[in-house]
């Protein structure tokens, strides 16, 4: 009798187990969610910028943050963003926070998605916009072989582009030949406006992953609207190896184009 008992609270423990897994599934509601996102955004006065910062369970980053100057529209993009992240198939179930901040000159003003309710709830401080590179965490040590079949012999791609003429989007990718797993694997871009003295700021995408075989920070489901202008796309890549050694790469020899 005492077997059937712990069998059965077994069985119990692993219902409560499944219920809570389906619970934390459907945490954010992307519709109430971009409802609120634009709410938040059309109380806000005289913003230079907008960012969104998705963080995972596992130590993923996945960031954007457009300034306001260039750009028309800019957070119809952020929500399209913040869509495409909730509903992303594989990946939404493990987010640990989302974090919209409004920047108005030095005045930062952050927000965190609730799960209970998914709007967005205005924090005490602000957050500040993650440095998305994983050289100095403590992550990288422990084995990862096993993931590879001991192969060590592969071929790491870094590519970038942008559509030139509006709508706009960008890529930045890295890409591993034949598919390798690597401990950490970073890329990111920004579209940059020149000014008439130097490339001023305008879009910026991210996207940091751990056991990656590729990593690809875009805005190809969210696209934005660039003002007339001169423009130029630049790019970095960086992460660490299957031996531990660090690689990083910076573009920035793109050709210019222009928004007419």
């Amino acid at each position: 009798m005492n077997k059937i008992k712990r069998r059965l609270a077994g069985i119990a423990g692993a219902l409560l187990v499944c219920l809570l897994v389906v619970g934390t599934a459907s945490a954010y509601d992307a519709d109430t969610a971009c409802t609120s996102l634009k709410e938040v955004v059309a109380g806000s006065d005289d913003l230079t910028a907008l960012e969104l910062v998705a963080e995972y369970s596992d130590g993923s980053l996945s960031v954007m943050k457009l300034w306001t100057e260039s750009l028309i529209g800019p957070e119809e993009a952020l929500r399209a963003e913040l869509e495409r992240t909730l509903e992303e198939e594989g990946k939404g179930n493990d987010l640990s926070r989302v974090i919209l901040t409004l920047v108005s000159g030095e005045k930062r003003v952050s927000y965190e998605l609730s799960p209970e309710k998914s709007v967005f709830v205005e924090l005490d401080q602000p957050v500040e916009f993650p440095d998305i590179s994983a050289k100095n965490s403590d992550r990288i040590n422990g084995p990862i072989n096993a993931m590879n079949d001991l192969r060590d012999d592969y071929d790491l791609d870094h590519e970038y582009d942008n559509t030139e003429s509006n709508p706009f989007t960008f890529y930045a990718q890295s890409t591993t030949t034949p598919a390798t797993t690597l401990r950490v694997m970073t890329a990111e871009s920004w579209v940059k406006k020149w000014s008439g003295i130097r490339w001023v700021d305008n879009c910026y995408v991210g996207d940091t992953q751990w056991y990656a075989q590729n990593v690809r920070a875009d805005n190809d489901e969210d696209p934005v609207t660039l003002q007339t202008g001169t423009y130029k796309q630049f790019a970095n890549f960086e992460g660490y190896h299957m031996n531990n050694t660090w690689y990083e790469e910076y573009h920035d020899e793109a050709s210019s184009f222009v928004i007419s």
